[in-house]
């Protein structure tokens, strides 16, 4: 998979393809890393306060795409990059790192989770625009050019996943309190010493207590799960059929393991931090368990569950 993915044991276009895919990845964790601990900014901000499947969404759909357009991938033919293109891009993505939003919107809306959904939508925007730009230019037009229905297709899906957040975010209390009542059976196996509040969603184990808050509540992995799924469905749509019942069963069923592993998370969480170290649990598992679950689970889907959901189009030939 690796092989495929990167191509380094290829001597043709799609050696370069992986090259440039691997350089994206190092880009996009590199300034990730940096803007997780640069508080200051909005960017920052945000890093620090939402699950890091929001901010890697981009590696499941590269690899979906990487997964089911490797037929066409390893049909182009190697080009070097254009230099022009590659400074404007790289200087585009820059500029638009650096809009400073937090003099057009305030983080400090200072009530529920609601109220700072607009900024929120800001931060996404502003970070899809400057990683296109980045993608640009490291690939540059002429890979774009070759897929440009299925690069329209992922950044708009992108763009109505970011204003689906806010469609969902008021569901957040029903689902904390499912995985709050889960952990009041599971928590107490390893110690008596626990503590579950259903109406505060909070859980104490030793002297590490957790809020089962909007980012803990798995609404949102759930979310992210199906728009990846869709998505990936779209792509592939048109060289394949698509089973409709064995589709919708298959989703029903990812969308259940996602919310049992976001259960599992928030138990691994606990114990880390009760037996542990609280400072480990918050900055390492709370913020990148989840995604870490999330891609794992979709490359899963992806290798053993969506082919078997897809035949392939039978041309009908006229007589």
């Amino acid at each position: 998979m690796i092989n495929r993915i990167l191509c380094l044991k290829r001597n043709d276009g799609a050696k370069y393809f992986g090259l440039r895919l691997l350089l994206f990845f190092v880009i996009y964790s590199l300034v990730s890393i940096y803007y997780s601990s640069y508080t200051g900014s909005f960017l920052g901000y945000v890093f620090n306060n939402v699950d890091a499947y929001l901010s890697y969404l981009v590696f499941p759909l590269l690899l979906a795409f990487t997964y089911f357009k490797w037929k066409e991938i390893k049909k182009i033919k190697p080009y070097g990059n254009s230099l022009w293109q590659t400074i404007l891009f790289a200087v585009i993505a820059v500029l638009i790192f650096n809009i400073p939003i937090t003099t057009i919107v305030s983080i400090e809306s200072g009530g529920g989770n609601n109220e700072i959904s607009f900024p929120f939508i800001a931060y996404y925007i502003q970070l899809i625009l400057a990683f296109i730009s980045i993608f640009l230019a490291i690939f540059n037009l002429r890979f774009v050019k070759k897929f440009k229905l299925e690069i329209i297709i992922l950044a708009f899906a992108i763009f109505l996943y970011i204003f689906a957040q806010i469609l969902v975010e008021r569901s957040w209390e029903k689902f904390s309190y499912l995985i709050t009542y889960s952990l009041s059976y599971i928590l107490p196996l390893f110690t008596k010493f626990t503590f579950v509040d259903l109406e505060t969603f909070s859980v104490r184990m030793l002297d590490f207590s957790v809020y089962i808050g909007p980012t803990c509540a798995g609404i949102y992995s759930m979310i992210t799960f199906l728009f990846l799924f869709v998505v990936t469905l779209v792509l592939v749509n048109k060289h394949k059929n698509i089973d409709a019942f064995k589709a919708a069963i298959a989703l029903l069923l990812g969308i259940a393991a996602v919310f049992v592993l976001n259960i599992l998370r928030v138990a691994t969480i606990v114990l880390v931090g009760a037996y542990y170290s609280p400072i480990l649990a918050i900055e390492l598992f709370h913020e990148y368990l989840s995604a870490i679950f999330l891609i794992v689970l979709f490359a899963l889907y992806l290798y053993f569950i969506i082919p078997r959901i897809l035949e392939e189009k039978r041309e009908i030939v006229e007589k």
